[in-house]
């Protein structure tokens, strides 16, 4: 065994004795249906533009900031749109899809083998609205691996 090399063995044995079958993550918006539907949200307001611009073309309107106006701006707001669900895309591939006996599955087809697992932080969250604080206490694990993270709540 390489001494350069960090392996986790005795996690790695444990998954093997108690992990018969993959558990699956269900994840807050998680399914195909939810995800089209917040991505339809997201996109609702460019769209709705562009129907503008539709509509102004089909009675013919004259000038052309009315006529074109609509389609610009649909236009300027698919980038921001978009950097949102780039953004969200990019913090979903942290989020584990499921567990089994050689590792954590996570999104985007990335995979933790067990043996290489560094430690399991309990994330708490704090908020304060006004003058009122609020603590949430091991809402979320992150495991944390050699070849990155993967973080799913309880």
């Amino acid at each position: 065994m390489n001494p350069n090399v960090y392996h986790n063995e005795q996690v790695a044995n444990w998954a093997r004795q108690n992990i018969t079958q993959p558990v699956m993550v269900r994840r807050m918006f998680g399914s195909q249906l939810a995800n089209i539907l917040v991505h339809l949200l997201l996109f609702s307001v460019p769209a709705g533009f562009f129907l503008l611009g539709l509509v102004t073309l089909a009675l013919g309107a004259k000038d052309p900031a009315t006529r074109y106006g609509p389609f610009v701006f649909s236009f300027l707001l698919l980038f921001p749109c978009g950097l949102i669900a780039l953004l969200a895309a990019y913090v979903r591939r942290g989020f584990a899809k499921s567990l089994d006996a050689n590792g954590v599955n996570g999104s985007f087809g990335t995979k933790h083998p067990w043996n290489k697992l560094y430690y399991i932080d309990h994330v708490t969250k704090h908020m304060r609205m006004g003058r009122v604080s609020r603590t949430v206490k091991d809402n979320q694990l992150e495991l944390v691996f050699e070849g990155g993270n993967s973080s799913f709540r309880r």
